[in-house]
């Protein structure tokens, strides 16, 4: 969702970006940042980041998390590329950085949205400033792309943003939750320094494996297999979730984020479950997309001035 109010020299932006977690992928890098990326699979989430993006009177930008001023690296650099225009942008999200859930591709769309609507230029102009944001930051490579394209199940089979890569939705059954796990901290360009050659040997078997097959059933076993083969899911937290087992419909581990699907009528067993086992565990509703809409009185009303 983003909606655009304009008061004399002030505008403001409102977006909602749904997030995007991976199950299996394989790494297609270029020299050009636009052309690199990843092809895979994964599930869109929400809710996701909201953000609240204002020009400012002034110097300098404001970059805030859920209140508190922070750094993230596509945003920096999207800052860097605009010349450090005065903004402020307020993020809000209840998913961490650095575990698994995009959120820094998120606030990537955010930002490039909010700079899209002050230079008049495209949401399509938006998602590839994003995206080579993402690249150049090594803090993603689908992800902008699988967010953009929306929906449930996301196949990327194509890298690169909207207008250069190719991805299309699969649907979720509604009756199923996704449940996140964090398991701790692990940035994206960690992830690829340790796990680097088995995310590219298992990747490429992977995609084959969901092609002959590409239904969520096959998305679930194959996310398993690929989290299992490079390393990111272990027997520790497969025992850990065998007591709830015969309640979920699949789990599988993406970087430092173990996400369990499972149906709605379950949710609560097999959370109550995971808080106590790992001390945390959120639940999301699969699927989602970005809206934006021009300024309207509706808008307005929307945004609450």
């Amino acid at each position: 969702m983003c909606a655009t109010l304009t008061q004399g020299n002030r505008t403001t932006t409102r977006s909602r970006i749904p997030l995007h977690v991976s199950g299996f992928f394989s790494p297609v890098l270029s020299l050009d940042p636009i052309r690199s990326g990843s092809i895979g699979a994964g599930i869109v989430i929400s809710p996701g980041v909201e953000c609240v993006f204002s020009t400012e009177v002034g110097e300098g930008a404001e970059v805030l998390m859920n209140g508190r001023p922070t750094q993230i690296e596509p945003v920096r650099y999207l800052l860097n590329k605009m010349g450090n225009w005065p903004v402020s942008m307020r993020f809000y999200t209840s998913a961490p950085l650095g575990v698994g859930y995009a959120v820094s591709a998120s606030t990537a769309i955010a930002s490039a949205l909010g700079f899209a609507e002050l230079l008049n230029k495209s949401e399509t102009e938006a998602f590839k400033l994003a995206h080579e944001a993402e690249v150049v930051s090594t803090t993603g490579l689908g992800d902008v792309q699988a967010i953009a394209t929306g929906g449930e199940l996301v196949v990327r089979v194509k890298p690169g943003p909207p207008g250069i890569g190719e991805a299309y939705t699969l649907p979720v059954d509604r009756s199923l939750s996704f449940v996140g796990v964090g398991l701790g901290r692990m940035y994206t360009s960690e992830m690829f320094s340790v796990y680097g050659e088995r995310i590219v040997k298992y990747g490429a078997i992977a995609n084959e494996m969901f092609t002959r097959d590409p239904t969520l059933e096959n998305f679930i076993l194959t996310s398993e297999w690929f989290a299992r083969n490079v390393g990111f899911m272990n027997d520790e937290i497969s025992d850990a979730i065998k007591p709830v087992r015969g309640s979920i419909v699949g789990a599988s581990v993406k970087k430092k984020l173990l996400f369990v699907l499972v149906e709605k009528e379950d949710v609560f067993y097999v959370v109550s479950h995971l808080r106590k086992i790992f001390g945390n565990a959120e639940v999301f509703e699969i699927g989602g997309g970005i809206w934006r809409t021009r300024p309207s009185q509706r808008v307005i009303q929307d945004i609450g001035l």
